[in-house]
């Protein structure tokens, strides 16, 4: 009998996984890289999920990295006037939500835009937990209990911030909180239109994709749907799914971010190496040297 941390290890291993950006290379370059996250270590996460750091540090690769990303989204939606970006992933734990929230804090720092983050992903929440949870959100908008959307805007991220705000699920009871999102299809699109008056850029963070369902109501507002997948954890065979995806044109603009990435080392470490490397053969010249004189 296995135990439960053994089956852990037999299901990881059960499946090829992405081992880095060489993976991707066969992906049709249609579908944008945007870059690479690195790991995030607890120092990392020590003040919470946003760790994009208004110091631009080279030494800080998880910030710089993210900035990076965020940069080259920004030229892409610029180029193409794209507005409302949608942020999903083929497996669970890619870590969408979190790449999503650094992404808006980057352009609010470093690109001075106003964005919103729209929790679309009704089941799970992750976003709506990371701001504690707020009792009124997208589902009172959608019943009809709430009619003005300022009611549900949470500034909970503002703090030196100006314009990195959030629209959370809320707590109100509903049968099917999924199946809201396409009954009321119109008021997602009313607030969409809204938003886009206010701020730069609307974020969805949205479900999983299922490539194998009807474009659904969400797709149609997306200018740009952003695929995160994870390193050492998303199923290599589906980014076949992708190009899938990208043939049946569910979706107007697609692009895709390689979170938790071991990254190439850089210089430091190569000089690094090359020191050690120095030191051996000095150490090898000095014992030879002493050899020949005694």
């Amino acid at each position: 009998m296995h135990d439960k941390k053994s089956i852990n290890i037999m299901n990881m291993k059960s499946y090829p996984t992405i081992k880095g950006r060489n993976d991707l290379e066969s992906i049709s370059t249609h579908i944008s890289r945007l870059g690479s996250i690195p790991i995030a270590r607890k120092r990392d996460l020590k003040y919470g999920y946003l760790v994009v750091n208004e110091k631009d540090d080279n030494k800080d690769k998880l910030n710089k990295e993210f900035r990076s990303v965020c940069t080259k989204m920004i030229n892409l939606c610029d180029e193409k006037n794209l507005k409302v970006i949608m942020f999903t992933s083929l497996e669970q734990e890619s870590g969408k939500t979190f790449t999503a929230l650094n992404l808006a804090k980057s352009i609010t720092l470093v690109h001075k835009k106003r964005v919103v983050l729209l929790d679309l992903d009704m089941q799970k929440a992750k976003l709506s937990k990371m701001i504690s949870d707020p009792p009124h959100g997208l589902i009172s908008y959608l019943n009809g209990s709430i009619y003005n959307e300022k009611i549900i805007i949470y500034y909970c991220f503002s703090n030196g911030y100006k314009g990195f705000d959030v629209i959370p699920v809320g707590k109100e009871l509903t049968d099917n909180p999924s199946d809201l999102l396409i009954q009321k299809k119109d008021r997602i699109k009313e607030l969409i239109a809204r938003l886009k008056l206010k701020y730069d850029y609307v974020f969805l963070d949205s479900k999983l994709i299922d490539y194998f369902a009807e474009t659904d109501n969400i797709d149609n507002y997306a200018d740009l749907t952003v695929f995160v997948l994870r390193e050492n954890h998303t199923d290599r065979r589906r980014l076949g799914d992708l190009e899938i995806i990208y043939k049946k044109k569910q979706y107007k603009k697609m692009a895709m971010i390689l979170n938790r990435s071991k990254m190439k080392k850089n210089g430091i470490f190569d000089v690094s190496k090359i020191l050690v490397l120095v030191l051996f053969i000095a150490l090898g010249m000095l014992i030879i040297g002493y050899n020949i004189l005694s």
